[in-house]
């Protein structure tokens, strides 16, 4: 009964150790949802156009996402170009009125 309880121990260790290291992969959302959709096309009951309206909001999302840490890791190059443009337009401005 103790070495029964050892192995379990043993086993159940292993398990969470292989979910741990193995975590579920990037395609399981894409295949979850195809195989949903092939097993309702079967049925007959999906409304594709719903279905096709909330992958495209999905993938909105996921495009403004990846957006915004894109604008934030050239935020600083992109400001910096602005103030001199900045720069340049109100050294001209004051030249002009010295100018007259």
């Amino acid at each position: 009964m103790y070495l029964g309880n050892i192995i379990l121990g043993i086993l159940l260790s292993l398990m969470i150790m292989v979910f741990v290291i193995f975590p579920a992969k990037a395609q399981t959302y894409n295949e979850a949802v195809l195989g949903h959709i092939i097993t309702e096309n079967i049925r007959g009951g999906i409304n594709n156009e719903a279905v096709m309206q909330a992958e495209l909001q999905r993938a909105a999302y996921i495009f403004g996402m990846k957006s915004i840490d894109i604008l934030e890791s050239y935020l600083p190059s992109m400001l910096d170009g602005v103030k001199r443009d900045l720069q340049i337009e109100v050294e001209e401005k004051y030249k002009d009125v010295l100018s007259d």
